[in-house]
């Protein structure tokens, strides 16, 4: 007899950055952690694990305050630190009409950013797990990001007895939206796609 995707073993991993400006951004939905935890245990009774994954700098309390909360919630918190990449101001060279000097044009400033790479993590967690899987199982990816792709593309290709559900936003702007690259694999038979918006009152 087929099982029902509740019924399988169910990992669930959640891109928390991505899915938190994609639903405050697209949907206006402040995700309720509490009540996300509670609808992800009662919908998949055979929940093996809540990966929650987030880059964080290195003295912030806030943030680690509410990571602490999110464990008394029952999500297992994968934190990495975020590093400081400065990227140069560019400039151009211009000839100036009149006097035909030659100056240099400032045309984009100097920029920091933050990036930790939680992606890389969660990809790595979620295909080790799909690795130590024994029989069918069910992994739930919370992500609009399409980098996830090709890693999904991998697990339902050689892991057949894998179910992957992403659960995300509908696709209907350019930012902060489910990718294009997630909605184009709909064709594989194991993949579905869940539109977060349908369980807003669930998880809000």
């Amino acid at each position: 007899m087929k099982r029902s995707l509740s019924e399988l073993p169910t990992y669930v991993y959640i891109d928390g950055s991505n899915i938190r400006y994609a639903c405050k951004d697209g949907l206006g939905l402040d995700l309720n952690y509490k009540k996300l935890y509670k609808y992800l245990a009662a919908k998949y009774p055979n929940l093996k694990r809540i990966a929650y994954f987030e880059g964080r700098e290195k003295d912030d309390s806030e943030k680690l305050n509410i990571f602490k909360k999110y464990k008394n919630y029952g999500y297992e918190v994968l934190s990495l630190d975020r590093k400081k990449y400065v990227a140069p101001a560019v400039y151009k060279k211009s000839k100036c009409k009149k006097c035909k000097t030659i100056n240099n044009v400032r045309v984009l400033p100097k920029t920091a950013k933050f990036k930790s790479n939680v992606d890389v993590y969660l990809c790595s967690e979620m295909m080790f797990d799909a690795m130590k899987i024994k029989g069918a199982a069910h992994l739930l990816l919370m992500s609009c990001d399409g980098d996830y792709a090709e890693m999904i593309k991998k697990l339902l290709t050689n892991f057949p007895n894998l179910h992957i559900t992403v659960l995300a936003t509908p696709f209907t702007k350019p930012v902060n939206f489910l990718s294009v690259r997630l909605k184009e694999m709909l064709q594989y038979k194991n993949y579905r796609l869940v539109d977060i918006s349908t369980i807003k009152d669930r998880v809000s």
